[in-house]
């Protein structure tokens, strides 16, 4: 993670400097980009997504007001709504994808049956589904997700847990053990 003074200076010259734009593009262009597939599972259609993001905040960037927050939180918004926007022009309904945490999360290692988690995953709504994606996939704190999703870190919180819940509840059913 880029400190908040780096990042806060590279926005304040990208705003007079165009070309300052493109180091911001470079910080984040990875986590936007993995955060993008996850949810298309298509190369050509994330890159497209992606550079509508970026594209996006670029035209946005003298709009931005810096709140000592990561510009990330930002990029995630932006992202996020540019994925809806392109399921919606394809007419094509827009669920999160059940994330890949089981391979991220060390906790979710110990499951016999990684099919399950997947499974599992799409029996929770979309919110939730997002939530745990940036929380345990994306290594983002409670607080920038909130931000993000336009939620209090409370309501964050509280969604987690209750999709945690649900998670071991229907594995457990199923006679799954994991340390979720």
């Amino acid at each position: 993670m880029v400190p908040v003074s780096i990042e806060e200076e590279l926005i304040r010259r990208a705003k007079v400097e165009p070309e300052a734009f493109g180091e911001l593009y470079e910080l984040h262009f990875d986590r936007i980009y993995y955060y993008v597939y996850n949810q298309v599972k298509s190369h050509p259609e994330t890159q497209d997504i992606v550079s509508d993001t970026f594209l996006k905040a670029f035209r946005a960037i003298n709009t931005f007001k810096p709140t000592g927050k990561p510009i990330i939180v930002w990029l995630y918004r932006i992202a996020k709504n540019s994925t809806i926007d392109y399921f919606r022009r394809a007419n094509r309904y827009y669920c999160f994808d059940a994330p890949e945490i089981i391979e991220i999360e060390p906790e979710f290692e110990q499951v016999e049956n990684r099919e399950w988690i997947n499974q599992a995953m799409q029996l929770l709504n979309s919110d939730q589904q997002e939530v745990l994606r940036m929380h345990y996939l994306e290594d983002m704190k409670f607080k920038d997700i909130a931000k993000a999703t336009n939620r209090t870190e409370g309501a964050v919180k509280a969604m987690s847990l209750r999709a945690l819940k649900r998670l071991r509840s229907v594995l457990g059913k199923e006679g799954v053990t994991c340390g979720i």
